[in-house]
């Protein structure tokens, strides 16, 4: 089963007074990918997908200034449960792990007339997953975590974008 790209073109494009956006990934995104592998079936990495929040969301329509999207976390991380004890621990299903999922962005102006601002959120959600699970359980278990994720990291950042980048919101 193929699972869907999570995309953020349900919303209304947030529309900023600025030329340009640049989008940094910066060493977020490395160590991201060195997490990638944590966890059978991690298709939806949260470095590509606040990438594609900045993408989806961000538009520009003004004649000076720049905005910079910096992730600044986007990780996953895995807690192997222990091992049952006992008749249990020999004979039962495998341990689970309890994965806990990052996604932290900020986004600053800078404005031709030497304002700046810095709108910023943070996600953090943690679920478990018991280790008998199917590697496609796997799939939708961390399809889903992202996805809830990243649908709080939204509604967070275009939050704090409306509260303190106000001014060049259009």
């Amino acid at each position: 089963m193929q699972l869907a790209d999570i995309r953020f073109t349900d919303a209304p494009p947030i529309t900023l007074d600025v030329k340009s956006i640049e989008v940094d990934t910066g060493e977020a995104a490395d160590s991201a990918r060195r997490d990638r592998d944590v966890g059978d079936g991690l298709t939806h990495a949260p470095d590509v997908e606040l990438r594609q929040w900045a993408l989806d969301r961000l538009r520009t329509a003004g004649r000076a200034g720049v905005a910079r999207f910096e992730i600044l976390s986007a990780r996953v991380e895995e807690e192997k449960l222990p091992r049952a004890e006992g008749f249990a621990g020999l004979f039962g299903s495998p341990p689970g792990a309890v994965y806990t999922m990052t996604a932290e962005a900020q986004l600053e102006i800078d404005a031709a007339d030497g304002r700046s601002a810095i709108a910023s959120a943070k996600v953090v959600r943690t679920r478990s997953i018991e280790g008998n699970r199917t590697r496609e359980e796997r799939r939708r278990f961390f399809s889903e975590l992202t996805e809830t994720t990243m649908a709080e990291f939204d509604q967070q950042m275009e939050g704090a974008i409306r509260q303190h980048l106000n001014p060049w919101v259009l």
